[in-house]
């Protein structure tokens, strides 16, 4: 039928008669104008409607005069047959609206006749062909063929919908499903009218249209990755039985689905070669941060599956050589066969000789890989293993340092990667043996330099400690800025130190705890309007519980030492204090993109230290506290522990060799990416918090959890944490609910300047050294503004000279990095040297110095930190005196017996 015949018919006019405007709508171009949408439905139903009929009927009838015998006729249905037969004119035995059918019926006989199939045409589809007759190239063709007709007809609904469907629209369609009570129909038109809104709108409608499609299918559907994040994410927080819950009510996955898409993120005992792919494919054209750090665990002994289908008992220490790994291995197997009365006698022998012989593991060592620039850590755990209780040490760490680098930028056929792992340095705990090999890896190695290894440094002496090129890439000990400002913070807290800036009988340059305590206790009075951030708490001392990196946070604050100056008398040495450590860490803490200002802050920070540390050298006052120091006020040190300031050292040199490697390397990053800040342990720590416990991101009722539970709860943390980047970044909004949270684990990014890129290497180095020695002018005047009585002593004594001579300058000129590096040279370093082993002896005598005299502190009964308050001498100088003599603990300032000292 025609379109008027059909508005005529149904009579589309009384619909819209009430409403205002609409009274020339019975009119049918009125009406075709003032509703477009209706009419186009109009005319595709009269396009597909049939205009004539064939009526079955045999007859015989007699035309110009012949006879004719007809088996029937055709009756016009658009316009109507009038069903009168004109007896005379062309058409004597039909009606004049029937005889008007006579030209399409003359066109589709004439198409019947002549129409023919082409033989391009595809087989597919036509009528009385099967589909199982087509060849794979057939129904490849037509399959793209379907796919190019899907698209087409997505894209031209999507533009009709933009077109046709305006605001006003969509509220009449809606409300009419409402009022007509059909949620069918509105869950339908809901789904348009998400799918016609743009792209970029917020994440709500993704899941809102998830639900609908739930709603209108009643059967699972296609989710999306966005959907399958978000049941990832709220199964490991609420468990399976609360995750139903919250399943039904808005159609997510199922539990099995969200398993099943978690799956590659899991973790296995041992290297996880797949997660290393997994970081190469994440991290790409980054530079990319090792982290390590240790998990209490439960000693217990676990049944795991591997990836072979075999039971692996896991629970005993492994040794700390990772080439003996795959032999530590212990499968039920293999302790079931031995002879034994029956299974149970033998698993019972078995764990009864790990008891006996002390090999149940009480410690999980967990490295895991970390973005060096962006906002996200993203971090990926590619290493689990259970730690030995004795035994491991510096080389072992060295040794698996050496490992991974391989593994970073070589093929499994010793041949460069085309796309490697950029992997520029390892993060560590800065105590004990990971001190011990981070100190060894940045110090200048006689017999590394004589097998041409390269150091970054800018050259000017402005440290002893310098990043060398094991590889295409630096290596650069980066430790934990975050645990060395807590070391920083203990140092005030300590009673074995009486840190003194310039000891003498006048007038004393003290830093000392008591001058914040006096503050906070002028800004509790109720009279008072200062505002203190720090509380009493964050000044209490609880050894081997003191592990608030937030408490120092707040206390390392310029505000806090404009407050002390203003309000508390005799306090300049601990605003000098307060006032370097701050320089020092800012950097890592407030990422700036001026690397200028960075490299001047960090200069300023150490170089207080290092002014300091002089003037108690010619003083010759104790520079590291005795045995029972805190009983005997003589044996006390004036300075930093050892820990402390050797943290301090390699904070400045990794941040400047950083600030060096990320324009060499990644220029195209932008000046952003010069900010340290995100090469620490922070990503490690918080892992193992959650694997822990001591957080809700998953259901765990276990504080100090097996083996096993830490392989498993690590597979879900590092998952939780990826689909959470992902979510945030999709347009999720999410909030820390705890301070100690937001500050700790907070998400960051670099303060954008007006920094711009020099053209060469040469020119971007040379504005760094400038950078340092305005930092050590810097240094020195704020020393001067504190301590001017000392400087002003030191500057007598021996002049400041020593600043600029911290010993990189003595690096061989053919051993500084000029610049670049080809791929013969890394090819050479990691096929041929074996950084651990020309380092062994290095890290052997830093830690053997480490322990002896953390066992000398264990006797006294004073613990002092994890031995940090050593000192590094000469293995063959005498060692520190126990006497009270204050005058025996000095520090040599020469390299003795071509020994690299500090």
């Amino acid at each position: 039928m025609q379109p008027k015949t059909l508005f005529k018919k149904k009579e589309l006019w009384k619909k819209c008669a009430p409403e205002h405007g609409h009274a020339v709508c019975s009119k049918f171009d009125k009406w075709r104008e003032k509703h477009p949408q209706d009419y186009n439905e109009l005319n595709y139903e009269s396009k597909q409607s049939y205009r004539s009929v064939f009526v079955p009927g045999k007859s015989v009838i007699i035309l110009n005069g012949k006879t004719l015998e007809i088996d029937g006729g055709i009756k016009s249905l658009d316009p109507p047959c009038l069903g009168t037969a004109f007896n005379v004119g062309p058409h004597p035995f039909t009606c004049i609206n029937c005889y008007a059918q006579r030209v399409s019926f003359k066109d589709l006989i004439s198409k019947r006749q002549n129409a023919s199939l082409p033989t391009r045409e595809s087989r597919i589809g036509q009528r009385g062909f099967r589909t199982s007759y087509a060849t794979k190239e057939e129904m490849d063709e037509y399959n793209i063929s379907i796919e190019k007709e899907n698209k087409e007809l997505k894209l031209q609904n999507k533009r009709l919908s933009r077109t046709l469907y305006s605001k006003k629209a969509w509220q009449k369609i809606l409300t009419q499903s409402y009022l007509d009570d059909d949620i069918k129909k509105m869950t339908i038109d809901l789904i348009s009218l998400f799918e016609q809104r743009d792209k970029r709108e917020s994440i709500q409608f993704a899941l809102l249209k998830n639900l609908l499609l739930k709603m209108k299918s009643g059967v699972n559907h296609k989710f999306t990755l966005l959907i399958k994040n978000v049941a990832c994410l709220y199964k490991n927080h609420l468990g399976t039985t609360n995750y139903s819950l919250l399943q039904s009510l808005f159609g997510l996955p199922g539990k099995t689905c969200a398993s099943d898409h978690a799956k590659p993120a899991e973790i296995n005992l041992g290297f996880n070669n797949n997660a290393i792919e997994t970081a190469t494919e994440r991290y790409a054209n980054r530079p990319v941060v090792e982290c390590s750090d240790e998990a209490r665990t439960l000693r217990y002994i676990s049944p795991l599956m591997d990836q072979n289908g075999k039971i692996e008992l896991i629970g005993q220490c492994w040794d700390a050589d990772l080439n003996r790994w795959n032999d530590e291995r212990k499968y039920l197997d293999d302790i079931l066969s031995k002879n034994s009365i029956d299974q149970y006698s033998a698993l019972k022998d078995y764990v009864d000789g790990i008891i006996k012989t002390n090999q149940l593991a009480k410690d999980t060592a967990i490295h895991n890989f970390t973005s060096g620039s962006g906002i996200a850590s993203e971090p990926i755990v590619f290493l689990v293993w259970p730690t030995p209780n004795s035994g491991y040490c510096g080389p072992h760490l060295l040794k698996i340092w050496d490992v991974i680098r391989t593994k970073s930028f070589l093929n499994e056929d010793n041949s460069l990667k085309i796309n490697p792992l950029n992997l520029i340095g390892h993060s560590t705990d800065s105590a004990g043996f990971q001190l011990a090999a981070a100190l060894s890896l940045m110090s200048p190695n006689k017999e590394a330099m004589k097998e041409g290894v390269k150091y970054l440094t800018l050259g000017i002496g402005e440290s002893c400690y310098a990043s060398p090129y094991f590889g295409p890439l630096p290596s650069i000990a980066f430790l934990d800025y975050d645990h060395g400002l807590r070391l920083f913070l203990r140092c005030l807290k300590y009673n074995t130190l009486e840190m003194n800036f310039f000891p003498n009988p006048k007038v004393t340059y003290s830093a000392a705890i008591t001058h914040l305590k006096e503050l906070k206790l002028k800004c509790d009075e109720t009279e008072s309007s200062l505002e203190c951030p720090f509380s009493n708490n964050d000044l209490l001392f609880a050894r081997y519980l003191d592990q608030n990196c937030d408490a120092a946070i707040k206390v390392f604050q310029p505000s806090v030492a404009d407050m002390l100056e203003k309000n508390v008398n005799g306090a300049e040495g601990t605003v000098l204090y307060l006032r370097a450590v701050i320089y020092l860490f800012e950097p890592f803490l407030n990422p700036s993109s001026d690397p200028i200002y960075m490299q001047t802050s960090i200069s300023t920070g150490i170089t207080v230290l290092r002014i300091w540390r002089k003037i108690l050298q010619l003083k010759k006052k104790r520079l590291t506290a005795a045995p029972k120091a805190a009983k005997e006020p003589a044996k006390r040190s004036f300075f930093l522990t050892y820990g402390c300031y050797k943290t301090a050292e390699i904070l400045f040199a990794s941040a400047t060799s950083y600030m060096l490697t990320i324009f060499l390397h990644f220029k195209h990053l932008g000046p952003t990416a010069l900010s340290p800040f995100k090469c620490g342990t922070k990503a490690t720590e918080r892992i193992i918090s959650e694997v822990q416990g001591k957080t809700n991101q998953f259901q765990s009722l276990d504080a100090q959890p097996t083996l096993l539970d830490i392989i498993h709860r690590v597979s879900k943390v590092q998952m939780n944490h990826l689909v959470e980047e992902e979510l945030i970044a999709a347009g999720a909004k999410k909030l820390n609910s705890t301070n100690r949270r937001r500050l700790s684990h907070k998400l960051q990014s670099a303060k954008v300047t007006e920094y711009k890129y020099p053209d060469t290497f040469l020119e971007f180095l040379n504005h760094q050294r400038q950078a340092y020695k305005d930092g050590v002018k810097m240094g020195v005047e704020l020393y001067r503004e504190y301590c001017e009585d000392g400087i002003q002593w030191l500057e007598n004594q021996c002049g400041l000279d020593f600043l600029h001579q911290n010993g990189t300058d003595s690096i061989p000129k053919e051993n500084c990095f000029d610049g670049s590096i080809d791929n013969v040279y890394a090819l050479r370093m990691l096929t041929e040297i074996s950084p651990s082993i020309l380092l062994t002896q290095s890290v052997m005598d830093k830690e053997k110095k480490i322990n002896e005299y953390f066992k000398a502190e264990r006797e006294s009964e004073e613990f002092e930190s994890c031995g940090e308050e050593n000192i590094e001498t000469n293995p063959e100088s005498p060692k520190p005196s126990t006497t009270a003599n204050t005058e025996d603990t000095v520090e040599s300032e020469e390299p003795q017996n071509n020994k690299w000292l500090i």
